[in-house]
C-alpha cells in the first residue's frame, strides 16, 4: 500500500460529495484516459473523506473553532498531498465581512497545518480578481491555473469537507469516479461547467 493508501486508512470515517473538479480547457493528451484510470486507483484519502459517518471536517469554522483533534485529522489527511496546492482568496471590505474573515482565518490555518498549501490573498477589484473574473466576496479558488474549482462564499461547516476533498484531489490528481464513469466523461467533446448550489439551512 502506498503513502496515499496509508494516509487514507488512518482517516476518520466521514461523508462528502465531490463538488467540481473541472479542468480548465486545454488540448487533451493522447494518454489522458490511461492517466485518469490510474489516478482513480490511488484514492485512499479521497475514499475516506467521502465515506459516510461522523465527520471532523464539519468543524472547519475558523482558527479558534478548529480543535486539536480536528487539526490532527487534517494533518494526517494532508500527508497524502503530493503537489503544492495554490489557493487564491478574494474578499472585498464591507461586503460579507464576517464570512471574509472566517475564510481568511481558515485558509491561514490550513497553511499552518501543511506547507503544501500555498495561499494568496487578494482584493476584489485588483488585477488578479480581473484575471480570474472574480466578482463576489468572499471567493476561494483551488489551483486555478490547473482546475476550475471555485467556492463562492465561505466553505465552512458542512462544506468544509468539500474543500478538503478538493485540495486533496488537486494535489494528487486522483478521482473517486469509476472507470465506467471516466470513460463516459472522456467522450465529451464540448466544454462543460459544473455548478453546485448549497443552502445554509
Amino acid at each position: 500500500m502506498g503513502q496515499a493508501g496509508d494516509a487514507g486508512s488512518r482517516l476518520l470515517r466521514c461523508k462528502a460529495r465531490i463538488t467540481a473538479l473541472c479542468p480548465a480547457p486545454r488540448r487533451r493528451p493522447e494518454n489522458t484516459h490511461r492517466v485518469l484510470i490510474e489516478s482513480s486507483r490511488r484514492t485512499g484519502p479521497l475514499q475516506s473523506i467521502a465515506k459516510k459517518g461522523a465527520s471532523p471536517y464539519n468543524s472547519l469554522m475558523g482558527k479558534e473553532e478548529i480543535t486539536e483533534d480536528v487539526r490532527a485529522v487534517l494533518k494526517d489527511t494532508f500527508k497524502a498531498l503530493q503537489d503544492d496546492v495554490p489557493i487564491e482568496v478574494f474578499t472585498q471590505k464591507g461586503i460579507n465581512d464576517t464570512f471574509n474573515d472566517a475564510l481568511v482565518t481558515l485558509v491561514e490555518t490550513l497553511r499552518e497545518i501543511s506547507p503544501k498549501i500555498k495561499p494568496s490573498f487578494h482584493q476584489i477589484g485588483d488585477s488578479q480578481s480581473g484575471k480570474r473574473d472574480v466578482k463576489r466576496s468572499p471567493t476561494l479558488l483551488v489551483a486555478p491555473d490547473k482546475y476550475r474549482i471555485r467556492f463562492t462564499g465561505s466553505p465552512l461547516g458542512e462544506e468544509g469537507r468539500s474543500l478538503i476533498l478538493a485540495i486533496v484531489m488537486a494535489s494528487t490528481r486522483a478521482v473517486t469516479l469509476t472507470e465506467e464513469s471516466l470513460g463516459k466523461l472522456l467522450t465529451l467533446d464540448a466544454k462543460r461547467e459544473i455548478q453546485v448550489f448549497v443552502s445554509p439551512t
